[in-house]
């Protein structure tokens, strides 16, 4: 009886915290293909990490967060793809916002849909401390390490932790457990919106962890002074606890973070008994190009503003400079580009000296592709095809050409 309370209470525990257009396969094969051509470079030029600069939470700081289908990520390692263009949307978007917690304690905070996490900064590492939500308080005295600052492939950073919940503001539990963060995998990461990122890092949590009712406990000050003075865990003693605690419950939290962009693009996490079915799993999706959004962040901006001029150097023929839109080259190929007009559309010409396949397809500065591609094969005249960028927002494009191999681009401005 006691067991199956003790499942009961921690599944409501979980859930307080967790829960208060689709391309052909020949399409995405183009898709990569132009991608490839225009981006492979960029890991090249630079180490791929995580700092405090580019990545630390902000106080002020607001990102969309969209949930979507759940996708589950086993692939680790280097090169890997990860493929969410098949996720729908569940439910409406929602904000995730930092704000500065000192009054309650805390350094930091981030609050959605009505739940809370507080965190601070010990030196190069980023904790957790605290959780709450409408139903439940957590309370971490030995706090739960989450990043260390720089982290790259294959680094990782854990440890055991302990503190308290109150639940229903009548139930009182201590908490412990072992969490690991490690940069785990790094490779091509396309997103729901079809957009597709080049080496984006990904960050595994692994959490393990258990809980203990305080059945002489009657009010939260005394499961503090308990937690905290009469009967403080130590590592020895969550080890213990962790070992004789059935069940035991798993969390897995993967994240991906791309260059350019503060926050995560993508999270997955779930929470289940170890060995057995999930209680609880979600995906997440945080829009780059909302992200790109953010006030005061020139680091990142830099970041996105150097991809995209090594990508327009990587365009660039090896046999000649690119001269403006309606250039000739050795290879026999030319283009013309009139617009975007003020109803988005973009018209491209091209002529090839031979038959020749052409690809054209249409990025954002930091590199992803937004979905708009054109194919035309055997172009050996005149041809032409329109591009629209009435969905897109305001900015400036690449409009990347592939021809036998070689590739091209040009800036596009669009203002809506």
């Amino acid at each position: 009886m006691k067991s199956d309370y003790m499942r009961k209470t921690l599944c409501v525990l979980l859930e307080s915290i967790y829960i208060t257009t689709i391309q052909t396969d020949n399409m995405k094969r183009y898709f990569i293909l132009l991608s490839s051509l225009m981006i492979d470079s960029i890991s090249i030029q630079a180490q791929v990490s995580l700092t405090a600069e580019r990545n630390g939470i902000r106080n002020g700081d607001i990102i969309m967060k969209q949930r979507t289908a759940y996708t589950g990520t086993s692939q680790k390692g280097n090169d890997v793809v990860w493929d969410f263009s098949m996720s729908e949307n569940m439910g409406d978007p929602f904000r995730a916002t930092y704000w500065n917690a000192a009054a309650r304690g805390h350094a930091l905070a981030k609050t959605e849909r009505k739940a809370s996490s507080y965190y601070e900064h010990y030196g190069d590492t980023l904790m957790l401390t605290g959780q709450e939500s409408n139903m439940t308080r957590i309370h971490y005295a030995m706090g739960i390490p989450l990043l260390r600052y720089p982290m790259a492939m294959s680094d990782s950073i854990g440890g055991y932790y302990h503190g308290y919940a109150v639940d229903c503001e009548n139930i009182y539990l201590r908490i412990f457990g072992y969490s690991i963060s490690k940069v785990d995998a790094m490779g091509t990461l396309i997103l729901p919106s079809n957009d597709t990122l080049k080496n984006v890092m990904r960050v595994h949590t692994k959490n393990l962890f258990g809980m203990k009712r305080c059945e002489d406990v009657k009010t939260e000050s005394q499961l503090s002074n308990l937690t905290s003075n009469i009967h403080p865990f130590t590592t020895d003693s969550v080890v213990a606890y962790l070992q004789d605690t059935l069940p035991q419950m798993e969390e897995h939290t993967y994240l991906w973070y791309a260059q350019g962009y503060r926050y995560p693009v993508m999270e997955t996490t779930s929470v289940g008994h170890t060995g057995n079915k999930k209680i609880y799993a979600a995906t997440y999706y945080y829009s780059p190009s909302e992200q790109e959004y953010l006030a005061n962040d020139p680091t990142n901006e830099n970041v996105r503003a150097a991809m995209g001029k090594s990508m327009l150097q990587q365009a660039t023929p090896q046999f000649g400079e690119i001269k403006g839109m309606g250039s000739f080259f050795d290879n026999g190929f030319t283009y013309h580009v009139v617009g975007p007009d003020a109803a988005g559309q973009l018209l491209v010409e091209c002529r090839c000296a031979s038959p020749t396949d052409v690809l054209c397809g249409l990025y954002t500065a930091s590199g992803a592709v937004t979905g708009i591609v054109q194919h035309a094969e055997n172009v050996d005249v005149a041809h032409s095809f329109k591009m629209d960028m009435l969905g897109l927002a305001s900015g400036v494009y690449l409009l990347a050409f592939s021809v036998n191999g070689q590739a091209y681009s040009e800036k596009v401005a669009w203002k809506r």
